[in-house]
């Protein structure tokens, strides 16, 4: 696997019994996955999320509705996530996690 990019993100947790459920957790993109550990060291693996055909949309109508900005939305084969980078590490995610974001 070729390594792209790492770093603290804020993912919103579905599960949660909170609407607005904020995680902030440390992710590692290794295509052709996302790992999401809780720590920083690496020792706790949240989620491991295939990439391979992700696609991510930036959509203002998004971030208005989870009163978060930026946020991504990650779109999967098998499901959805909520991510919210820091603002300077925005196009790095994209880049990372939809190689074909900025080309299209």
């Amino acid at each position: 696997g070729h390594f792209c990019h790492h770093g603290w993100m804020d993912i919103l947790d579905t599960n949660a019994a909170r609407a607005d459920a904020w995680v902030r957790r440390w992710c590692v993109v290794e295509r052709p996955y996302l790992f999401v550990f809780r720590d920083r060291a690496a020792h706790h693996l949240d989620n491991v999320v295939n990439i391979a055909s992700a696609r991510i949309s930036v959509s203002p109508d998004v971030a208005e509705m989870v009163a978060r900005d930026p946020v991504l939305a990650l779109y999967t084969n098998t499901a959805a996530y909520l991510l919210a980078p820091p603002a300077d590490e925005v196009q790095s995610w994209i880049s990372a996690i939809d190689e074909w974001f900025y080309m299209l």
